[in-house]
Formats: structure tokens, C-alpha cells, sequence
């Protein structure tokens, strides 16, 4: 989450594939689920209709199958534009805006998360992300925007698409169908929760985690 180095260049899907095969060589797996959501999906994609060795499944979270142009669509224009910074951790809690009728369970929740998305620098609480990664990003995704719908039929590995059904999401119902056409071993399942699937703040996977346990473990 913006910890790693941000090199000049290096921010298409096939690079991005390229730094999960490193990541997934390195642990050294060779059974796995390779699960991508929002821009992992087309990373994953990338990944799989490339180099499916060792892919036992694919889960693909609420995202069509296509690496998209960011400076076209601006999707991270507020990302870069804003830059949330807190004197301590008691203003990030109330930054997050983290509101059920429990307090001391939503502190709890925050603090057990926090990581994912702030850290502790130069006396101030600040987002975890790399700017300038983000900027290269959206940069390069010009002339790296890619469409993989028409190469999903050479697809065989058993798929999970996750249709996000809250608030904002990026994927139409017009895009779940076409997933459905296009796609062999396809599992869709519709979540009620928006694009976050569920983990973000506050923290409710439940469903998530019960779509996952339905694909992975059918019954017997």
C-alpha cells in the first residue's frame, strides 16, 4: 500500500501480472486461488489468460474485464488531488467516519485495520499510498488500456465473478451478462454490499466470505 518502490516505469497489467507471478514464485505456491478485485481484476486476468500454471480457481470482484484508462475516466483524480492528513490517531478515527451504535466495537474495528490504509509519519497520520506510483499509474494506463472480454472463452480454470449491488459500483448488469456469454466455468454471485466487497471500513464480509466458501468447497 505505497511502501514498496516507485520506479519510473512499469505500471501496465502486464507488469503488474508479471510482479504477482514474482510474488506468487517467491512463496512458493503451486496450487492456488488467484484473487482479484477492482483494478486486480484485470491484473488477474492478465495473469491467467497469460500464465494459468498453478491457477486452481479465479475469483474476479465486482470489476468488467478490462484494464481501463484512468486519465480518461478519472478514477483516481481524488485520490491524488487529496491528501487526508490527522495530528493523531483520535482525529483519523474520526476522519474514517466509522458510526454503528457500538463506539467501543468501532474503535476496535479501526485500530485492527488502520494499517491497511494510514500510517504514522513526520508526526502525522497520513494515507499509506505513493502518490507518485498513482501518478505513473494513471499515466501509463493510456496506451496500456486493454479489453479482455473477447479472450475470456479460452478461459477453463472455474471462475467466481462477485457482483457487488450497493452504491457505487464499476460493473452494469449489462457487464455481468457479458461475463456470463463470454466465460466458461463461470460462478456469479451478487453480494450486498457496494465495490468494497464488504472490507473496507466498517468491516462486513460475512457475505463475501460465504460466496467464497460456497465455490471453493461445494458439497459433497
Amino acid at each position: 500500500m505505497g511502501l514498496s518502490d516507485t520506479p519510473t516505469a512499469g505500471y501496465g497489467p502486464r507488469d503488474f501480472a508479471a510482479d504477482v507471478r514474482a510474488a506468487i514464485r517467491a512463496a512458493g505456491y503451486s496450487d492456488f486461488v488467484l484473487f482479484g478485485h477492482s483494478m486486480g481484476v484485470p491484473i488477474s486476468l492478465e495473469l491467467a489468460l497469460t500464465d494459468a500454471s498453478g491457477i486452481a480457481a479465479l475469483v474476479l470482484g465486482d470489476t468488467p474485464a478490462q484494464y481501463i484508462d484512468f486519465e480518461r475516466s478519472g478514477t483516481f483524480d481524488g485520490a491524488i488531488a487529496r491528501q487526508p492528513s490527522f495530528a493523531n490517531w483520535d482525529e483519523a478515527f474520526e476522519g474514517a467516519a466509522i458510526r454503528t451504535d457500538d463506539p467501543v466495537a468501532d474503535r476496535a474495528r479501526f485500530d485492527r485495520v488502520r494499517h491497511r490504509y494510514l500510517l504514522e509519519r513526520d508526526g502525522r497520520i497520513t494515507t499509506s499510498w505513493s502518490r507518485q506510483a498513482i501518478e505513473r499509474t494513471v499515466e501509463e494506463s493510456v496506451d496500456a488500456a486493454t479489453d479482455y472480454w473477447d479472450r475470456l472463452g479460452s478461459l477453463t480454470i472455474p471462475a467466481l465473478l462477485l457482483d457487488a449491488t450497493e452504491a457505487w459500483t464499476p460493473m452494469t448488469d449489462a457487464d455481468v451478462e457479458r461475463y456470463r456469454r463470454a466465460a466458461r466455468n463461470l460462478t456469479v454471485v451478487s453480494l450486498p454490499t457496494g465495490h468494497d466487497l464488504g472490507m473496507s471500513f466498517p468491516v462486513r464480509t460475512d457475505a463475501l466470505f460465504e460466496a467464497l466458501r460456497r465455490f471453493l468447497i461445494p458439497p459433497i
